[in-house]
């Protein structure tokens, strides 16, 4: 079945496993197997860094240069610093390589609909990697139905 993974760059309640873009998803005897494009170092992280310091420079910018009590230059520091790092966070991450990965039934855990990124998730542990993987579906798919019955 044709797919699109859609890893958050910070996952709420897993990890998300490295996995984006457009690809494939696979259920055989086996176990599920996901094609798709690894996600590259696309500078996520390092948008939270700079969001981080762009808080602490307008924050001792504004109690310096303004004399703003620090309640106010936080607030505003926090305010520029998330109007920066959103939108950095909520672009598709880059595609790498081309990846093929199994995930044997036994390390399947569960699957569920993730509201906040519209995704469908898949749990895996006990190996490497572990974690979720992201897949876009609509609520009550037939791939989620398909999924939980082979769980």
């Amino acid at each position: 079945m044709n797919v699109t993974f859609r890893p958050p760059a910070l996952g709420s309640s897993f990890v998300p496993i490295k996995i984006t873009g457009e690809g494939t998803l696979e259920l055989r005897d086996d176990g599920l197997y996901a094609t798709g494009a690894a996600v590259s170092g696309s500078g996520r992280a390092l948008a939270v860094f700079l969001g981080t310091l762009a808080f602490g420079l307008v924050a001792a910018g504004l109690q310096t240069v303004l004399g703003l009590d620090s309640a106010w230059s936080g607030g505003i520091g926090a305010a520029l610093a998330v109007g920066f790092v959103i939108p950095m966070l909520r672009r598709p991450a880059k595609e790498g390589a081309p990846v093929t990965q199994l995930f044997p039934w036994k390390n399947v855990k569960r699957v569920s609909w993730d509201g906040t990124s519209e995704c469908l998730i898949v749990v895996i542990q006990g190996m490497k990697p572990k974690g979720g993987l992201y897949v876009l579906q609509p609520k009550d798919s037939p791939l989620e139905q398909e999924l939980k019955a082979k769980l």
